[in-house]
């Protein structure tokens, strides 16, 4: 078998960047659509249809513009970074992951503030303090589907001392400490119920199963928050 030329692959992929991502589409939409305008006032015999040619160009072209402003990174690449990431940063023992709540937040009982903590931030309910871990659950699983956008669907059941959500992740399930579904998860529980929140993750058939068991006896106050709830099912995407 020949060997690659990694550099000639290099240069060939930049080249195709350059081509089709670096060059803006919009601009090219918006010639074309001044360019068809301009026919159509050169032809009055087509100039219907050049004009609607050329309106739509210039519509593309607006449109391109404001969703592709801003460079994107794929699902896939992101969760690649988060698995080497979070491979560093795992303990050197292989206990799940607990989310101790704070005064000021949440945190790792291993250190270091949980993935789930800034995904959460901008995706806050205004009543928060209100929330059930049933009705929490619910607000959890609209997040991860609807407004991050980590899964395609998602649902969660809550129990007396347990939840657990299933969800069809759109990142990289391997490593699954600190994994940011199952961190949004268990950060929105461990601030709901106000008591340290042990996760286990697992991978099955469904997709990736998050499990938060809680303990009254973890923090002095036995009367902390949490009821038995009903499935809450996420819309599909």
């Amino acid at each position: 078998m020949a060997a690659v030329d990694d550099a000639v692959h290099v240069a060939a992929g930049a080249k195709h960047r350059d081509r089709f991502g670096r060059r803006a589409p919009a601009t090219v939409f918006a010639l074309v659509g001044v360019a068809l305008l301009a026919g159509g006032l050169a032809v009055p015999a087509r100039d219907t249809l050049l004009f609607a040619w050329g309106g739509t160009a210039l519509f593309v072209a607006l449109f391109v513009g404001l969703v592709a402003a801003d460079p994107t990174v794929p699902a896939t690449v992101a969760g690649d970074i988060h698995t080497a990431a979070t491979a560093r940063a795992r303990p050197d023992d292989a206990s799940p992951p607990r989310y101790v709540p704070t005064g000021s937040g949440v945190r790792l009982a291993s250190g270091g503030e949980p993935v789930g903590v800034r995904l959460l931030a901008g995706v806050r309910t205004d009543d928060e303090g209100d929330e059930t871990p049933a009705t929490r659950a619910a607000t959890l699983v609209d997040a991860v589907v609807n407004h991050l956008e980590l899964a395609e669907r998602a649902a969660a059941s809550v129990h007396e001392s347990s939840a657990e959500l299933t969800a069809q992740s759109r990142l990289a399930t391997d490593e699954l400490y600190d994994h940011p579904v199952a961190s949004v998860f268990a950060v929105g529980m461990a601030q709901t119920v106000d008591r340290p929140v042990t996760v286990e993750s697992a991978v099955s058939d469904d997709g990736l199963v998050v499990t938060c068991r809680w303990d009254g006896d973890d923090v002095p106050d036995a009367d902390a928050r949490g009821a038995d709830g009903p499935t809450v099912g996420g819309p599909d995407r």
